[in-house]
């Protein structure tokens, strides 16, 4: 008889978020924004850049959470666009507070996520949802190759620059809105 072989005990992998209760609701919000596969702009750019300073992090985006996949209307050194699937933002768009994961390689779920035990090898990540109207239509976010302690301080700022996003969504929507009504008077006329 053959002896048999110790095996290793099996790593659990991570789980990707559920979708929100109000998927349908948050998809129509983000839909009707029309940021989706738009270029970058610069004050959403000037706020990434701001934070990724600021908390001196190598990551830095404003993430929006398509059906099934992200897209980064602002990022800095992380794919513009991949799946929705593991990325760590489904999670903060679920609730209306911050999300801070002080150390990823020790942490329930996410100790074994694809981006903890490989390239880019995170360990730190903060995302505040971007709420319109009760629909989180994604997070500002920064991420760390290395655990990080994160003050009540730190969360208020994050959480602060991130009203300041939601405020440029809604600007950006009613200019977009405005046009629009200025071209039907002019065809009016």
């Amino acid at each position: 008889m053959a002896d048999k072989q110790p095996t290793s005990p099996q790593r659990p992998k991570f789980i990707p978020a559920p979708d929100p209760l109000n998927e349908k609701e948050r998809m129509d919000m983000l839909n009707s924004l029309e940021l989706l596969d738009t270029d970058f702009e610069e004050y959403f750019d000037g706020v990434v850049s701001i934070v990724q300073k600021l908390f001196d992090v190598p990551y830095s985006m404003i993430c929006l959470l398509d059906s099934n996949r992200y897209f980064n209307k602002s990022v800095i050194n992380f794919p513009i666009e991949g799946p929705r699937e593991g990325l760590f933002c489904g999670y903060t768009i679920l609730g209306q507070n911050i999300n801070v994961i002080e150390d990823m390689s020790v942490a329930d779920n996410y100790e074994n996520h694809p981006f903890v035990i490989n390239p880019p090898y995170l360990k730190f990540y903060a995302g505040v949802p971007l709420a319109i109207d009760g629909c989180n239509v994604g997070t500002l976010c920064i991420m760390d190759q290395r655990p990080r302690r994160f003050t009540q301080a730190d969360r208020d700022v994050l959480i602060q620059y991130a009203q300041s996003v939601v405020r440029g969504f809604e600007v950006r929507k009613a200019l977009k809105e405005a046009v629009t009504i200025n071209q039907q008077i002019d065809e009016d006329n």
